[in-house]
């Protein structure tokens, strides 16, 4: 009997650590709450409104700004900047200035305090990173990101593996057993070379321009490029950039190669 109390007693020891351990967490899961609350808050009041003209497809007005972890390292001040449709602008400079930080900053990446306001539609924007990530979903799933309901499970095996073979990535195919809704064994970002995730990055693009004939609320119109063929030749880069063109959009680069100049 009393082997039994003490036994009982243990269990109810462990128990309280658990629970001490779980309020402790849940605390830490509520400050964390609190605080994106008000960096959202805070980030909503430096917009302008999103009623902006037609033909503006994007607005920057006396937009200053520093890095989030140091407010006296200022990176940019006072920029004012009109984008109207089809207006493409190409942004360079060494490594280091800040070209990076300005897409980061407007595409809402780095909430953080700034000064000024800018404005463009955000549900018609997109961005390609030059470092673009993926996991180890299926192929349906990775070309989704990062609007999962942009691809419907209607998008047949056919019309991805026409748009992989359109930009010579048919061959990751092999990964997942030839099927675009089969996972790979392992990550996506292990399986492919950097040229390629730049490739299959773009082809997400590709997929999501191809559905705005059926969505005019989430039409793309603006696109933000940073590097996105700095692991690329330059015939790649022509015809990715010259379907771009073909295309009814405002660009914005990020690039070093001279190259670029004449697409923007």
């Amino acid at each position: 009997m009393i082997g039994y109390l003490i036994y009982q007693f243990n269990k109810v020891n462990d128990l309280t650590d658990q629970i001490t351990l779980i309020a402790a967490n849940t605390h830490r899961v509520q400050e964390l709450l609190e605080y994106m609350m008000k960096i959202d808050t805070t980030w909503s009041e430096k917009q302008l409104s999103k009623n902006i003209e037609q033909d503006e497809i994007l607005i920057i007005k006396n937009l200053s700004y520093s890095t989030p972890n140091n407010n006296n390292h200022i990176v940019m001040k006072n920029l004012n900047l009109t984008l109207n449709k089809r207006q493409h602008l190409l942004i360079t400079g060494e490594s280091g200035v800040g070209k990076t930080s300005l897409f980061r900053v407007l595409y809402s990446i780095w909430p953080m305090d700034i000064s000024g306001s800018f404005s463009y539609k955000t549900a018609q924007a997109f961005l390609l990173p030059q470092r673009p990530y993926f996991t180890n979903k299926s192929l349906h799933d990775e070309l989704s990101y990062p609007d999962v309901q942009i691809l419907s499970t209607l998008t047949s095996q056919i019309e991805i593996e026409q748009v992989l073979t359109q930009w010579n990535l048919e061959h990751i195919l092999d990964c997942v057993e030839s099927s675009v809704f089969t996972c790979p064994q392992y990550t996506w970002q292990d399986l492919l070379s950097p040229g390629e995730l730049q490739r299959l990055s773009f082809v997400r693009l590709v997929l999501r321009l191809s559905s705005n004939q059926n969505n005019q609320a989430s039409k793309v119109n603006l696109v933000f490029l940073d590097e996105i063929t700095s692991s690329l030749d330059i015939n790649i880069e022509m015809k990715m950039y010259n379907y771009l063109l073909e295309q009814d959009l405002t660009l914005i680069s990020i690039g070093h190669r001279e190259t670029l100049r004449q697409y923007h």
